[in-house]
């Protein structure tokens, strides 16, 4: 159903409304607002249709509109749906008074949009395409509305008009082929194909949840999952992957396609982002026809958006076999530039993903055939086994006569009851295997299940009937197949928090070891151990890591008590001491530590982790603690099987001394020491 656009001095023209508009699918209508502010309508009277009339006319006699070809042509013509675009926002500018002021500007917009919606209505019948060039493009329109109402001039922003509407019209046709619900189900159809080179773990959550969280990569690995679950062509594990034996062309389709989220989730949202910017620009226009726009903003956000447009291209020619430059990347430096490389981009990436999933297509289609086969085979073998096991039988037909007896003799009618519905039960669930078995046998959704993943067999429907990624009913089909998919119960499995882990079996095993060895040295050096409570007040543990105190967890309040999660087991062992009285004391502790820090599991730093403490207090000889401590340190670090060692000594006195001597306040002391610890995890431009 056509769909109306308002336009005017209020009004804004999104992506969606413009590319709509461009298709065919809806219609513009001005909008004045009046003295009062209120907004209406206008509506086309006896004179507007006239005026319609002469304009249908001067169409007829440009030779313009007989150029049927798509883009911009060998003669700078642009597409009928960029024509259609370029006259909607010229229209909008106008309506909103900045380049052409008074009466005139209303009137040629609102002509304008009479044109629009009279080449919207002709349909695919007789497109208009109008020259990309702007002395062009303003000589075809006074030529259409004539000179009575005011001329259209060619002025800096009328090119730049043109350029954005060439470029949204292609943001929002790479939007559409980016999205999760195109891009990665495709994807998914080779990563079926080239099953037998790779497995699920290079899209696990692990991966990209934990290592790489990166949020485009997190959804695309997403995607894949729930697409290639319970698939029988892609290995579960790298185990049994099969290797390319120096195959260069099967070796690179396989590295593209085990990286496929890496380089989809970063286009994506590039792609989205340029939307976003581009948007707002096609709404901007200048406060006069004489100033000209900076176009800094667009093109870094186009160029961004191309360069995604490229990598999606490339990426998907690559999982096919073929070469991986295919696009060429360009670096355009004026919107005209940009709006040729996206148009050719995007419509190389409409072709590649197309290619890409009738390929896909076809394989399962092998596949499926191949099963059917062999679901036909083996039934027809165990047809012909029944068949003599009932032609032997038929060969003693007084065998067993004693057992043809009335098998109920003497079994009362309720006991009889109860076997007779037992054999019902029974012949209803084998009448229900054969039915599935005979499906599998037939094809169908039963057969795709049984051999592709639960998205992939899902999708071979839509893609084999139709590929063509322009037809709006196959995108919507898609979208709603994979958002099905993603609310299923696979998604909905809970996942650790950021920055925290599970312990399997095997590991608990290697870390109760790793805490025996280190407890056996604590307690070699007559160290006994205690614990503290995994959280304190607040006040007790603020104020005590410099800088680091904002990476404290605090609680919510539990009824008048400020508390945190331990930051560390050092200052809870102060205040231990503090409680209790303890004198001289060797003690050892092994417990749970929470940092709200970044984490990065890759250089193994967490929010959750274990410390391993050895303190000495009390009063002792001078440097013998000291010593004993990196007594104790050595030992464990030789028990455990780490291989060669260094230990870094950190004297804060020694510390406190050189800062002093430096002329450092002392209430600086904590916060510099805290940075001077960061050096050898950041670069010294952080730190300073």
């Amino acid at each position: 159903m056509m769909h109306t656009i308002l336009i005017g001095k209020t009004r804004r023209v999104t992506l969606d409304e413009l590319l709509s508009l461009s298709c065919g699918e809806a219609k513009l209508e001005m909008q004045l607002v009046a003295d009062n502010g209120d907004a209406a309508a206008i509506e086309n009277g006896a004179e507007d249709c006239a005026m319609v009339a002469d304009m249908v006319a001067a169409w007829e006699k440009l030779s313009l509109g007989k150029n049927a070809s798509g883009g911009v042509s060998g003669g700078g013509l642009l597409s009928a749906g960029a024509t259609i675009a370029s006259l909607a926002l010229l229209s909008l500018t106008l309506s909103q008074g900045r380049v052409v002021r008074g009466d005139c500007a209303s009137q040629l917009s609102s002509t304008l949009v009479d044109l629009v919606n009279h080449i919207v209505s002709r349909g695919t019948d007789n497109k208009l395409q109008l020259p990309a060039n702007a002395a062009g493009f303003a000589e075809s329109v006074n030529s259409l509305v004539g000179d009575s109402l005011g001329v259209v001039e060619d002025k800096p922003y009328l090119g730049r008009l043109i350029s954005l509407a060439r470029v949204s019209l292609m943001l929002t046709q790479a939007r559409s082929l980016s999205s999760k619900n195109v891009s990665d189900p495709i994807a998914s159809l080779s990563i079926e194909r080239l099953g037998q080179y790779l497995s699920l773990e290079p899209f696990s959550t692990q991966n990209y949840d934990e290592l790489r969280p990166h949020r485009g990569c997190v959804e695309s690995a997403s995607v894949l999952r729930a697409c290639l679950q319970g698939s029988t062509m892609v290995n579960a594990t790298n185990k049994n992957v099969k290797s390319a034996d120096g195959d260069i062309g099967v070796e690179n389709c396989v590295k593209y396609a085990k990286t496929i989220p890496q380089y989809h989730g970063p286009a994506r949202e590039a792609i989205v982002s340029a939307c976003k910017t581009m948007e707002l620009e096609m709404n901007c226009s200048e406060s006069t026809g004489n100033l000209e726009f900076d176009d800094t903003v667009a093109l870094l956000a186009g160029n961004s958006a191309l360069g995604g447009v490229v990598a999606l291209a490339n990426g998907s020619v690559v999982r096919v076999g073929g070469g991986d430059n295919s696009i060429p990347t360009s670096n355009p430096s004026t919107l005209a530039e940009l709006a040729s490389a996206l148009e050719l981009s995007a419509g190389g990436l409409q072709r590649a993903l197309e290619t890409e999933a009738r390929i896909g297509c076809e394989f399962m289609a092998q596949e499926l055939s191949k099963k059917e086969a062999e679901l036909k085979a083996k039934e027809a073998e165990k047809a012909k086994r029944a068949g003599e096991r009932g032609d032997n039988a038929n060969t003693n037909p007084n065998a067993n006569s004693a057992d043809k007896a009335d098998e109920f003799a003497g079994v009362s009618e309720g006991q009889k009851a109860k076997i007779l519905k037992k054999r019902a039960e029974k012949e209803a669930k084998a009448a229900a295997k054969r039915k599935a078995k005979e499906a599998k046998t037939a094809g169908g959704s039963a057969a795709l299940s049984s051999i592709f993943g639960a998205g992939t067999a899902s999708i071979y429907p839509l893609l084999s009937k139709c590929n063509d990624l322009s037809d709006s009913t196959l995108l919507t089909e898609l979208e709603t197949t994979i958002d099905g998919l993603l609310s299923g119960g696979m998604q909905r499995k809970p996942k650790v928090p950021k920055g925290t882990r599970d312990y399997l079996p095997e590991q608990m095993r290697i870390r109760d070891q790793a805490f025996k060895i280190i407890r056996r040295v604590f307690q070699r050096h007559g160290a006994v151990e205690i614990d503290t409570p995994v959280f304190e007040r607040k006040e007790t543990l603020t104020g005590k890591y410099g800088e680091d105190s904002k990476l404290i967890y605090d609680l919510a309040d539990q009824g008048g008590e400020m508390l945190a999660l331990r930051y560390d087991l050092t200052v809870p062992f102060a205040r231990f001491l503090a409680v209790n009285s303890v004198g001289n004391i060797r003690r050892f502790h092994i417990g749970k530590v929470y940092r709200r820090d970044q984490p990065a599991l890759s250089k193994g730093r967490y929010r959750e982790f274990y410390q391993c403490d050895f303190d000495i207090a009390g009063v002792y000889g001078r440097m013998v603690p000291d010593s004993e401590c990196l007594a104790v340190a050595c030992e464990i670090l030789d028990a455990l099987p780490i291989g060669d060692f260094g230990i870094k000594l950190n004297h804060r006195r020694l510390l406190d001394a050189i800062l002093d001597i430096c002329g450092v306040p002392a209430d600086k002391f904590r916060t510099i020491c805290s940075a001077v610890d960061k050096l050898d995890k950041e670069p010294w431009s952080e730190v300073r």
